[in-house]
């Protein structure tokens, strides 16, 4: 058990509080870096700094997630906290109504997750890609 907020929480409900909440600071941080990258336009392309989360850690040796299968040998060479973040980006477009487009970021996302031809390393960019793509779909709606 654990103490939040003067509320006893079991950890995985706890877990979930925490990734709850590193998942709203996420779309917060791409806002902010959207506005970062509005003002280096109308500077004149001077780079500014922008907003930089941690990864959150994964805990255990499974990986729960609703609508990307992850097999235990693909847990390591890529990056949970982009794939988990993908995968809850995926259920909040699809209750809202967006399941055609859904549907195929989870099927290219699924695509780059089982592939043999790609490294891990261009794995986790496509990832960060797939998940900058999401996170700008997510603001216009």
């Amino acid at each position: 058990m654990v103490v939040y907020g003067g509320i006893p929480l079991c950890v995985d409900h706890y877990l979930k509080m925490q990734q709850a909440a590193y998942l709203q600071a996420s779309i917060l941080a791409a806002n902010v870096n959207f506005l970062i990258g509005q003002l280096d336009l109308s500077m004149g392309g001077i780079p500014t700094p922008r907003v930089e989360l941690p990864r959150p850690p994964f805990v255990g040796d499974t990986l729960t997630l609703n609508n990307i299968s992850v097999a235990n040998s693909t847990v390591g060479a890529i990056n949970t906290g982009t794939i988990q973040h993908l995968d809850s980006a995926i259920s909040i477009m699809q209750g809202q109504g967006n399941e055609k487009v859904a549907e195929a970021i989870r099927e290219l996302t699924q695509a780059v997750v089982d592939s043999a031809e790609l490294g891990n390393a261009t794995k986790n960019e496509l990832a960060e890609l797939l998940e900058s793509l999401v996170s700008q779909i997510l603001r216009s709606s």
